[in-house]
């Protein structure tokens, strides 16, 4: 632990949330040109994790240095904001609830500060709360993913709110990755994949997701449905590689399964959609959904094919960590 510096030469500031007047120890945290001030308990902060019983122990033993009366410890290495969090969720814990909103689209990032904190200090209540539920608003069946499909359509025919929604996919990316949270990884993938990249360029614009019709010839633009935008900068060069050659490969074999499945040669017309509405989405990135597509073609009345387009859903679905090179 290092030891404390000296707040005298920069601004100290009490988080007034976080300042417990008859707290026994008090932990500093820089911030920008302020020092940020917490009084906590120790005995409750040793509680909940072993990292801080050992740090306030031994970090208030090593120095006689002392902030309003008592023992003082600098964290030199965490958000300030952060830190306010957890230390508000550690002596409120319906705090961390009220933050678990599931129809917030950006839901990992505004949970990702509080849980790279809740991992250092090994506070396992607050670790398993957080993967449970960034876990639930992904699907990871193709039928939890056509569950959240209908629950929004309905939703946009009703003019209500849906019960649930597509999350940001880059953020859920970027949490899963550095959580070892792999099993939202296919499904965050595959939101990305067919998320117009011609919105959402500043990561706040809606972007949305093609409902396709195979029997419009229109050049109209099709139906579209609002859908969290991409943070489109978060994503790096060798995430970006990996992102376009998954999607391609998604793309690649989709088309194989309507033109060598046996499709193309005897029913000739959904390998001709296929191509005619890839075309229009390379000319105006509007990316289109294979799944949905299939999922269109099976619906369709008196379907002969009904059943190989649905297995051919299901074949798109269970490849996705493969077209992705996920470790799942």
């Amino acid at each position: 632990m290092a030891e404390p510096q000296s707040i005298k030469a920069k601004t100290a500031i009490r988080r007034s949330s976080s300042y417990f007047e008859d707290g026994d120890i008090v932990l500093s945290l820089e911030k920008g040109k302020t020092t940020q001030i917490f009084r906590v308990h120790r005995a409750l902060l040793s509680h909940h994790s072993p990292v801080f019983r050992d740090m306030l122990s031994l970090g208030a033993q090593s120095n006689n240095a002392k902030y309003d009366g008592v023992p003082i410890v600098h964290i030199p290495d965490d958000d300030a904001d952060d830190f306010a969090e957890l230390v508000r969720v550690l002596y409120d814990p319906s705090a961390l609830y009220l933050k678990l909103e599931k129809n917030n689209p950006d839901l990992s990032l505004l949970l990702t500060g509080l849980m790279s904190l809740a991992e250092k200090y090994l506070i396992e209540t607050i670790r398993t709360t957080i993967l449970t539920c960034v876990k639930s608003v992904w699907p990871t069946t193709l039928e939890e993913w056509d569950h959240i499909q209908a629950s929004i359509n309905l939703a946009t025919k009703s003019g209500r709110p849906s019960e649930r929604i597509f999350h940001e996919p880059l953020a859920a990316i970027g949490f899963a990755n550095r959580f070892n949270v792999s099993e939202v990884l296919p499904a965050a993938f595959y939101l990305l994949s067919i998320t117009n990249m011609e919105h959402g360029r500043d990561g706040r614009l809606s972007v949305t997701l093609s409902d396709t019709d195979p029997d419009t010839d229109t050049e109209e633009p099709m139906p579209m449905q609002k859908q969290p935008s991409a943070r489109w900068s978060a994503l790096d060069r060798q995430g970006l590689l990996q992102f376009m050659m998954g999607r391609d490969r998604l793309y690649n074999a989709a088309f194989e399964l309507i033109y060598c499945g046996g499709f193309y040669q005897n029913h000739s017309k959904p390998a001709e959609e296929f191509l005619h509405i890839m075309a229009k989405s390379t000319k105006t990135e509007r990316r289109m959904d294979p799944v949905a597509f299939l999922k269109t073609l099976a619906e369709k009345p008196n379907s002969e094919l009904r059943s190989r387009f649905l297995r051919a859903r299901e074949a798109l679905w269970d490849k996705l960590p493969q077209f992705f090179d996920l470790s799942i």
